[in-house]
């Protein structure tokens, strides 16, 4: 969602947890303080969401268990370390893989209690599955932009045009983290879209594609020490013993039937 912003010469923002945006008094306050077109907002919490001015958005949740599984691998090595993960970072790192698993469970429970908390039926928020986005990430991104109303489904005579000068815009964003290509030795000129033709959709998908961000690995080809560890579905099957599960189970099984992620305690 930055590239595509980027693009349109769109003004993104992002914050992460509370203490992002506790200094200009709300989320609403920092959208309005950085003037903000765009704001993503990680590990999302209804608490503060609800208090937000009128907006469209979306959000995507994820299994639970495949949450902790990567949440494991994140915070023993591969994280940021920042202030709320170093003690349990250094936990985690006297712990064995087995102990390590029911540790990330108990430090997880906050981010669950955001999951179970969430309103999932907002009529101004499109709903996903991680799961299932990534299965068909042109589709249902395509999906995400129209919902926004950032789509351009028009197959109009300029739309090559367009697209070009996105590309312009976007080699203006000197230093913003993701740049493909030569930086530009001069300024380019710009112009900012309100909407993103579809073939700058697919473009961007393939910039951000696990192949690319993991620099070459397929989809389920794992390699621990990258932040971009697996990137397959489902790995907490083969991470869980069975003392996991009940454990899980215990303490989140009633959540994984809430989100549709299981029919019953029978897994």
């Amino acid at each position: 969602m930055r590239e595509y912003c980027f693009r349109m010469r769109q003004r993104f923002g992002i914050v992460h947890l509370p203490r992002n945006f506790e200094p200009f008094g709300s989320i609403s306050g920092y959208v309005d303080k950085h003037n903000l077109d765009f704001l993503a907002y990680t590990n999302a919490d209804m608490e503060y969401v609800e208090g937000l001015d009128f907006y469209r958005g979306f959000h995507v949740i994820r299994d639970p268990r495949d949450i902790t599984v990567s949440a494991y691998y994140s915070h023993l090595s591969t994280h940021g370390l920042y202030p709320e993960i170093a003690a349990h970072r250094k936990e985690l790192q006297s712990l064995s893989k087995n102990e390590g698993l029911f540790a990330e469970i108990d430090f997880s429970a906050t981010e669950f209690r955001e999951l179970e908390i969430w309103d999932y039926n907002q009529p101004n928020v499109m709903e996903l599955k991680m799961e299932v986005l990534t299965k068909d990430p042109e589709n249902h991104i395509s999906e995400i932009l129209n919902f926004l109303g950032y789509l351009d489904n028009q197959n109009s005579s300029g739309s090559s045009i367009k697209t070009f000068q996105m590309k312009l815009n976007r080699l203006n964003m000197k230093g913003r983290r993701y740049m493909p290509g030569r930086l530009p030795m001069f300024p380019l000129p710009t112009r900012r879209y309100s909407e993103i033709p579809r073939e700058v959709v697919g473009e961007v998908i393939d910039d951000f594609s696990f192949k690319k961000l993991s620099g070459g690995r397929k989809p389920g080809q794992e390699n621990r020490k990258s932040h971009y560890r697996k990137g397959k579905a489902g790995d907490w099957a083969n991470h869980f013993t069975e003392d996991h599960k009940s454990y899980f189970k215990d303490k989140f099984g009633d959540l994984l039937i809430m989100l549709g992620y299981e029919k019953d305690l029978n897994w």
